[in-house]
């Protein structure tokens, strides 16, 4: 449910069974949608960061004024998103694995066949979530912002996120570009060379031309064709065999995609029950889970609930854990093949163009952690974490920023002194997300 956040000390019960299932399968990261900033979620990125697991997190939710809406510009940007974001971001930052902040998912599902009306909502919005990071970036680590599309418009909507209708302004585009992908459906297919659907996805991105960094943020296509497997006295039909890893992680691929994300961790019992009854045995054309819960009346409330992967969950688990990455170079060593900023296409308006209601929004304080910015990365073994938890704004209350287009570095590894967090230069993940997206 987007509208619960699971990532919090009051369903503790419900993580800490899964991120040691989440370990076990190989994951290095995992995709959250939807976070409470006013929740305490220390807890829950400790245990992801003591089992490598770095996390990708929405700064959108359903509820209301939460998200772009379906109106016309400039008010499908509501301005209450623009605190909302900077909250999150404010809290979040200081979590060493936090690996990026999506400022949205799949906006462009609400105007097929007309991209630019809700884009410039997106990307408006994109960008003051970077000005803030900007202005804040002496009191927090600067962590990149990006964006997720649905695969629709796919060449119209990658290009805009990542071109300037304004030249000068340096945090207009996107920092990354996730792409929500099902290819590769035929289950058949047994050689990386056979997934048509991703070679061909690296084709066009090679077209492209965009200058930040792309991520497989949804992948994992369902169909009748891939093998029944069996389990627990039970045959469960069509269990995918996550072929599309060996070529996402394949050098050909690597040269376009920084890697992706699995969807999804559990089958979604409430949508897909009448379709195929739990345990879910049948093929049904949207349990996209990997595992399931089990017994069936559990809620994790009056009855636990067990965590039972389906064979798929081994499949994808041999898949990841296979992954041979030592050809990836080491961050001083790359050099990137695309340099410059991808340009605008034609039909879509300057963000200028509009008087955003969001810019009369104040904006919030950044977090205060004292004069040295190696104390705004949370101290995951220490005992007395709440110190940096949720209530760290500073005193003086919002601010009201500068929003002037000086140039300026971001450098978004300066509060990490371990290789392991050096990932992000100027538009390069050196990163291979190896992920799934992760809904308990």
């Amino acid at each position: 449910d987007n509208g619960i956040d699971f990532f919090t000390k009051e369903f503790k019960h419900v993580w800490s069974r899964d991120i040691p299932m989440l370990k076990q399968l190989g994951v290095n990261a995992v995709r959250l949608y939807a976070v409470d900033p006013g929740q305490d979620h220390d807890d829950f990125m400790c245990a992801l960061d003591e089992a490598g697991i770095y996390a990708i997190v929405g700064l959108a939710a359903t509820c209301e004024n939460c998200a772009i809406t379906e109106e016309d510009p400039p008010n499908c940007y509501p301005a209450p998103l623009k605190e909302r974001g900077q909250f999150i971001i404010s809290v979040f930052s200081k979590y060493p694995n936090l690996l990026a902040f999506s400022s949205g998912n799949e906006v462009n599902l609400l105007s097929v066949g007309e991209p630019e009306r809700l884009g410039v909502c997106q990307k408006q919005f994109l960008r003051d979530m970077r000005v803030y990071v900007r202005n804040c970036r002496a009191a927090m680590r600067s962590v990149p912002i990006g964006v997720v599309i649905a695969d629709v418009n796919r060449e119209l909507n990658s290009i805009y996120y990542a071109c300037r209708s304004n030249p000068q302004d340096e945090l207009e585009n996107s920092e990354f570009i996730g792409i929500n992908v099902y290819l590769h459906c035929n289950g058949g297919r047994t050689d990386p060379s056979e997934v048509v659907g991703f070679n061909n996805l690296h084709d066009a991105f090679q077209e492209y031309k965009v200058q930040v960094p792309v991520l497989l943020t949804e992948f994992g296509c369902l169909n009748p064709s891939f093998p029944d497997m069996d389990a627990y006295g039970e045959t469960y039909e069509s269990q995918r065999n996550f072929l599309q890893v060996d070529t996402l992680f394949s050098p050909k691929l690597v040269e376009s995609f920084a890697g992706g994300f699995v969807f999804g961790w559990v089958t979604e019992r409430n949508n897909w029950e009448n379709t195929s009854p739990w345990p879910f045995t049948e093929y049904s054309s949207g349990n996209y889970g990997i595992g399931f819960f089990d017994p069936e009346e559990c809620d994790d409330i009056n009855v636990p609930c067990i965590y039972k992967p389906y064979p798929q969950y081994y499949n994808l688990q041999s898949r990841y854990l296979a992954v041979d990455n030592s050809f990836v170079p080491n961050l001083s060593l790359y050099e990137p093949t695309v340099t410059e900023v991808v340009e605008c296409p034609a039909d879509f308006p300057p963000l200028s163009d509009y008087e955003w209601p969001a810019d009369e929004q104040i904006n919030l304080g950044c977090p205060e952690y004292g004069d040295d910015l190696h104390n705004a990365e949370i101290d995951c073994s220490s005992n007395s974490r709440s110190a940096l938890g949720p209530g760290c704004l500073g005193p003086d209350g919002p601010t009201n920023f500068d929003d002037d287009l000086t140039p300026a570095l971001l450098n978004t590894s300066a509060s990490a002194p371990s290789s392991r967090r050096d990932l992000w230069t100027t538009g390069l993940c050196m990163l291979l997300a190896a992920g799934i997206t992760f809904c308990p």
